[in-house]
């Protein structure tokens, strides 16, 4: 939607290829207009990519990130160099992975360290300013919860540094 001095406008549907008959969720955008989202199209949930055309954008590629083939949640960086997913951790939670662009393609996606990932889940990165933004479900305002009952989400940063600092040589 557009904003106005009168106002936010309507709701404009991104329209396709980037929407689906699948569920697609939680778009990311670059500063050169590409975008990173999740999708279950083609029955696989995902992360697909699709770039600007001159007709809105190109058709949607999946994404497959070595060792993360459920990730979700893309975040990718403004420059495009990085993004960020969330993706099953060994404990059965979800942690967040940053995957690095090479001229190769993207790399293999490593964990984030200590303290962003806990034995909890992480999820929903954000990018403001020098700082990343997430959900985690750990212990926080709300206190621990029974292990029958999904916590409630907090949210957490931390520089953003971090992230750039994974994606130097």
């Amino acid at each position: 939607m557009e904003r106005t001095r009168e106002g936010w406008g309507e709701f404009e549907e991104v329209g396709g290829p980037i929407n689906s008959d699948s569920t697609d969720y939680f778009l990311s955008l670059a500063t050169d207009g590409t975008v990173a989202f999740s999708s279950t199209r083609n029955g696989i949930l995902g992360i697909y990519i699709s770039s600007p055309s001159p007709s809105g954008w190109t058709d949607p590629e999946f994404l497959s990130l070595e060792g993360a083939p459920d990730a979700s949640n893309p975040l990718i960086s403004p420059d495009g160099t990085l993004m960020v997913v969330s993706a099953t951790s060994t404990d059965g939670s979800s942690d967040l992975l940053v995957t690095c662009r090479m001229a190769t393609g993207w790399g293999r996606p490593r964990p984030l360290p200590d303290p962003v990932n806990s034995r909890y889940a992480e999820f929903a990165p954000a990018i403001a300013g020098e700082n990343l933004y997430y959900t985690s479900e750990r212990p926080g305002i709300v206190g621990p919860s029974p292990d029958s009952i999904r916590p409630p989400g907090d949210l957490y940063r931390t520089p953003i540094r971090v992230l750039s600092d994974m994606c130097q040589p």
